[in-house]
């Protein structure tokens, strides 16, 4: 005796509700950002603590590396020179093998200048 047809189709799958996303329309994004400019951020962060965009994200490790790092960009690019990522990082790199970040930060020699660092930078930056 052949039975056909008994095994389940391959596509068929359990799949559980998703939640549905909420849509903000344009009238309650207008509150958000007359609430925003009116408040101060603090207290729209501790109102929607869950909203990724607000959040100031991890502080630098070594800030004055940075500062000095977006002095240097805002320099060349007021020059109007190109500046590549790879131009950052090498340009971080040397910075943080001066004396004077050396002698602040002794633990900076074994850090590595990341694509993840240079995301966080720029993104800090606003660069």
């Amino acid at each position: 005796m052949v039975v056909i047809g008994n095994k389940k189709n391959k596509k068929t799958r359990n799949r559980l509700p998703q939640k549905k996303r909420r849509q903000w329309n344009i009238r309650e994004k207008l509150m958000i950002m007359h609430y925003y400019e009116n408040n101060n951020r603090r207290t729209l962060l501790t109102t929607a603590p869950y909203v990724a965009k607000l959040h100031q994200g991890k502080p630098a490790r070594y800030p004055k590396l940075e500062n000095d790092l977006f002095a240097w960009i805002s320099e060349k690019r007021a020059n109007r020179n190109a500046i590549t990522q790879k131009l950052i990082t090498n340009k971080a790199i040397s910075l943080s093998k001066s004396s004077e970040s050396l002698a602040n930060n002794p633990d900076i020699v074994g850090f590595k200048f990341s694509n993840k660092w240079l995301n966080g930078f720029l993104g800090r930056y606003d660069t």
